[in-house]
């Protein structure tokens, strides 16, 4: 439907502490069926529990009690979306039409 309206979907997801703390372990997410299952169908994903383990290698992050990200996993969230969209060429109106003209309706 986003593509029918000429909008590039783009899902985000956010992992909960105890992802993040199963990921630090080197276990697998909760979440890593359905993540599978989103790329197997062809959907553009961005996973934030990536750019934790990027910018926070130590899992400083996941050591503190918080039921919203605190200010420091905002800022690497925001950190590996961006990152996400300069390698995927999605940072100017040009990138996005030329992602858009390659991109097709994922499997349903």
């Amino acid at each position: 439907e986003a593509l029918d309206h000429g909008s590039l979907p783009i899902i985000v997801l956010f992992p909960e502490r105890k992802d993040i703390r199963l990921r630090l372990r080197g276990d697998k997410v909760t979440y890593r069926p359905l993540l599978d299952d989103l790329r197997r169908r062809g959907y553009r994903v961005i996973d934030l529990g990536d750019g934790f383990e990027k910018y926070d290698p130590q899992g400083e992050m996941a050591g503190k009690s918080f039921a919203h990200y605190p200010k420091a996993g905002n800022l690497m969230a925001a950190q590996w979306i961006r990152d996400y969209l300069t390698q995927q060429g999605l940072t100017t109106p040009q990138g996005v039409q030329a992602a858009l003209k390659g991109t097709k309706a994922p499997k349903l």
